[in-house]
């Protein structure tokens, strides 16, 4: 049976250990992941929808907004987000093989970075091109391009989440250090 850890809350009843490490529990896991799996798929089941719409030429609106554009943007957008929920994916996995905290785990978190910056410049697409349609209110396209502004705000949030990735990983590998000069002593 395990010991449970004297740092724990009252509300980390049930942690799992790996390698003396907390990592996520299986049910977190398989949730997160059931999450990604769904957006995944309607991630893939939009684009193949703008696709069939795009290749057969049947159009179903009356044509007074340009939705050729808009739904090469909207294909090109959930590419974006495909990529991020991969990565995210495969963050989950290293957390939950308790590798998180090594140099692998920044490939992932620079690719998301860059996915939700591409997110984001595809926002801007949309708003540029709704923007002409939104004449007689104006306000429409700033809500827009606020969101737009939102969608950056979140990849600098990862940035910073990226940096105490760097501290943590730093941290890990002193303590790994100090741990075999301590073995080495005893």
């Amino acid at each position: 049976m395990t010991q449970p850890l004297p740092h724990l809350s009252k509300y980390d009843r049930f942690p799992s250990q790996f390698d003396g490490r907390i990592v996520m529990g299986k049910l977190t896991v398989g949730a997160l992941r059931a999450v990604l799996v769904v957006l995944l798929t309607g991630t893939v089941l939009i684009q193949v929808a703008m696709v069939w719409t795009l290749i057969s030429g049947n159009d179903p609106e009356d044509g007074s907004v340009p939705l050729t554009p808009l739904r090469v943007i909207t294909i090109l957008g959930m590419v974006s987000i495909q990529v991020a929920l991969v990565c995210v994916w495969r963050l989950v996995s290293m957390v939950r093989r308790g590798t998180v905290f090594s140099h692998a785990a920044f490939r992932s978190v620079d690719v998301m970075i860059g996915a939700i910056v591409s997110a984001a410049l595809v926002w801007f697409a949309v708003t540029a091109v709704n923007a002409p349609g939104q004449r007689e209110d104006p306000g429409v396209t700033v809500i827009m391009g606020g969101i737009g502004l939102g969608i950056l705000g979140v990849a600098l949030i990862v940035l910073v989440l990226r940096m105490l990735l760097a501290q943590a990983v730093a941290l890990d590998g002193e303590a790994t250090r100090m741990q075999a000069e301590l073995n080495e002593v005893i």
